[in-house]
């Protein structure tokens, strides 16, 4: 199979393509022939993946609408109507951070009571936000104005400061 008509075909950026085959190579599906091209090698044949027309169309969409978020995130900020938009967030809770470079993301395999996000910070402070899409905005001060946004003490996430082998330490984020 050709990558590059493969993103042609499906309207895309390449970029998305090789996203997926990277995630197919690693879980041993694919195999990469050259920089363009891949074999299929999993255990069964890939027209049984897929599905109706229309819901590769919607994966289509819904992969170009977080890209487009990609690119309003480089070039500005981005606000609660730009996230309630799109349509794979809905009923989600997100998790907004605002860090400095070199910051390092880690989530370690999830476990059935939660998630954890791992946090170790470059220099600076890191700022954590989160929002409950598809609920109705909450008011956290008793003052009647809602907040779409809340910081991390204020939502029903819990953190805690971890220590590491070193004098170092990271901050780590649970979803209850």
């Amino acid at each position: 199979m050709d990558l590059n008509l493969v993103a042609q075909n499906l309207n895309t950026r390449k970029r998305r393509v090789c996203d997926v085959t990277n995630y197919l190579e690693g879980i041993k599906l694919i195999q990469k022939q050259s920089a363009n091209k891949i074999n299929w090698i999993g255990p069964c044949p890939v027209n049984g993946f897929v599905g109706p027309k229309q819901r590769l169309q919607r994966e289509v969409q819904n992969l170009k609408t977080v890209e487009s978020l990609d690119e309003l995130i480089k070039t500005s900020y981005v606000t609660h109507s730009d996230i309630s938009g799109i349509k794979v967030f809905q009923e989600q809770t997100v998790v907004a951070i605002k860090a400095p470079e070199k910051t390092k993301l880690e989530v370690p395999t999830p476990k059935e009571n939660g998630i954890q996000i791992h946090l170790k910070g470059g220099r600076g402070p890191i700022k954590v936000l989160t929002c409950e899409m598809g609920g109705p905005p909450r008011d956290t001060q008793g003052s009647g104005k809602t907040m779409d946004f809340l910081a991390l003490e204020e939502s029903r996430i819990k953190a805690m400061l971890l220590q590491t082998g070193t004098s170092a330490s990271q901050n780590a984020v649970q979803s209850g």
